[in-house]
Order: structure tokens, then sequence, then C-alpha cells
């Protein structure tokens, strides 16, 4: 049996060899897209069958992806401080219930599912991102997820009632495309702003359109009247705009260059989609802003 076990993973190891290996990154950073936009997706659904479908799909993709392709070959993962601490977390609670020091178990088993997913999360991330073309499709994908559900947010913000795609009810009066609260979804569209003003600056022939993402996405955050998401994303903007201001310029004439043009697409946008509101409403959200 002992020589039976390395054969075998000798095997594996040959079936996903160079080819196939290279070919299961991509489609295992598809897997992890997926089940990041369902847990965005889903993240209103009070039953706790989407939280373990999460949790369990990413621990599936984790094991699966180690298994094919050896923790040798994750050469995204690098024991850095931050990759320890992370995986840490999910470890200090394991170590709590060992020892016996929870107040409750069932709290604390809790809370070691989760964190090991989002640790799971990392690794995956920086595995299936240790090639730039890979990160730029990643990062790309969430732009477009983001800015989707923008547009759903901006779209049912007065018309939905509290339901999610006008369909499914949440129990709130108001929802921000998925998530029942603004502060929340704020947070969620603060990690895709950033990646539409920089590619805005960056990318000469799709400069505007990444500019019109941003817009929408700022804008969705002030309808949301979340006033600390709204305050961070001016910061992001600020700060993107004072990168082009000094990096990006004309070698020629010394002015700002046509990404930065495209830049300022961001604010007519952004108004434009923060003046319908009804009177009232922005009040009325900001007065449960904490």
């Amino acid at each position: 049996m002992g020589s039976v076990q390395p054969r075998f993973v000798e095997a594996v190891r040959a079936a996903y060899g160079n080819e196939a290996g290279r070919r299961a990154l991509p489609i295992g950073g598809w897997f992890l897209l997926l089940l990041l936009a369902f847990t965005s997706a889903t993240v209103f659904v009070r039953e706790e069958w989407a939280l373990a479908s999460f949790q369990t799909g990413v621990y599936v993709l984790l094991a699966v992806w180690l298994l094919l392709l050896g923790w040798r070959r994750a050469e995204g993962v690098k024991f850095s401080l931050t990759a320890v601490v992370v995986c840490c977390v999910p470890l200090w609670g394991l170590l709590q219930i060992a020892a016996g020091l929870t107040s409750s178990v069932a709290a604390t088993r809790e809370a070691v599912l989760r964190w090991g997913a989002l640790a799971a999360v990392f690794l995956l991330a920086a595995m299936c991102g240790r090639r730039r073309e890979a990160r730029r499709t990643f990062l790309g994908v969430h732009l477009c997820f983001a800015t989707a559900l923008a547009v759903l947010c901006l779209m049912q913000l007065f018309t939905s009632r509290g339901r999610v795609l006008w369909s499914f009810p949440t129990g709130y009066d108001e929802v921000f495309g998925t998530f029942q609260y603004h502060n929340n979804y704020a947070q969620f569209v603060e990690l895709a702003l950033p990646i539409a003003l920089w590619r805005a600056l960056r990318d000469r022939h799709r400069s505007f359109w990444y500019a019109f993402a941003g817009g929408i996405l700022y804008a969705s955050v002030i309808g949301s009247a979340s006033r600390s998401g709204t305050l961070l994303c001016t910061v992001e903007l600020l700060a993107m705009l004072g990168i082009g201001l000094v990096r990006l310029r004309d070698p020629e004439t010394g002015l700002p260059s046509r990404t930065m043009s495209a830049m300022l697409l961001v604010v007519p946008i952004s108004a434009g989609g923060s003046i319908p509101w009804p009177p009232g409403i922005s009040g009325s959200r900001a007065a449960h802003d904490a």
C-alpha cells in the first residue's frame, strides 16, 4: 500500500502536468468568480443554504486545486506575513474549541467556517492571480459584475419596495442591488470603483467606457445615501484624479491626457444618477447611517 499511494500521486500530477495545469488555473479562477458572484447575488437570503453552498464550494475548489496541481506548484502563494495571518484566524477558533476556551462552541464553529472560507478565497485568488493576464481578467469580470449590480441598484432603488429583482421580498423597505444595508453595498462598490478609475486612466482605447462604469458605480453609492461610502468613494476618485494629473500628461503639450478627460465623465454621470431622489428619501436613509 505504501508504494501504491506515491504512484497514484505521481500519476495525477503527470495527468495534470504542464499543459493541463496551465489550463486548470484559469478554469479554477472562473469557478472562484462564479462562487463570489453567487454569494453576492444571494446575500439577501436568510436561509442557511446560501452561505453553506458558498463555503462548501470554496472548500471543494481549494481541495481539488491543491490535489491536481500540488502545493509546490501553487507558485502564487508565498508564506508572507499576510498569508500566515489570514490562515491563522480560523486556526485560532479551532484552538479555542479544542481547549474549551469558548463560551459558545456553536458560534465559534460558525466563525471558523466563515473565516476558513475567506482564507480559502484568499489562497485561491493568490494562485489564480499569479500571472498578469489572469489578474487582469479576474478584475475585469469583477468590474463587469459590480457595474451590473450598480445598474440594478439604481433601477430598483425607488421602484422595488424592498424586493430584489422586484420579486424576492427581503423584509426591508429598500434594497441596494442584492444588499439589504447601504453601507454593505458601498463596501462592495469600494472594491470595484478603483478598478474602473485606474483603467480609465491607463486604457486609452476604452477609457471612456471605464469612466462610464466608474460613474455608474459612484452614482449608485450616492443614491444609496451611505455617507461613509460616499466619502470613501470620493477619496478614491480624488486620489485617482491626482495620480492622473501628476503622472499622465501629454509629453508634447504638457496638458492632461485623453484618459484624464475621460475621467471627468464620472462627475456628471454620478450627479445624474443621484438627481431623481424623491423628497425626504435622502434624509430618511441618512438618518439610519451610523
